[in-house]
C-alpha cells in the first residue's frame, strides 16, 4: 500500500528524523576523532620540543669540548 496525505507526510518526516540522527551520530564520531587527533598533535609537539632541548643540549656539549663551532 503507498502512503497518501498524512501518512506520506508521516513517512517522510521519521525519514528525516533517521537521517537527522545518522548525521548526528556521524559528527559526534567525528568530533571525537578529531579530539584524539588533537592530543596527538600535541604530544608530537611535545616530543618536538623535548627532542630540539636534546639536540641543543648535545650541541652545547660539542661546543664546549671543541668538537663542533
Amino acid at each position: 500500500m503507498v502512503p497518501h496525505g498524512n501518512q506520506k507526510v508521516a513517512h517522510h518526516h521519521a525519514m528525516d528524523q533517521e537521517i537527522i540522527l545518522e548525521k548526528d551520530q556521524t559528527i559526534q564520531q567525528l568530533k571525537e576523532t578529531i579530539e584524539i587527533l588533537e592530543l596527538k598533535v600535541k604530544k608530537l609537539e611535545q616530543l618536538v620540543k623535548l627532542k630540539d632541548a636534546k639536540i641543543l643540549n648535545l650541541s652545547n656539549k660539542l661546543q664546549t669540548a671543541g668538537i663542533m663551532q
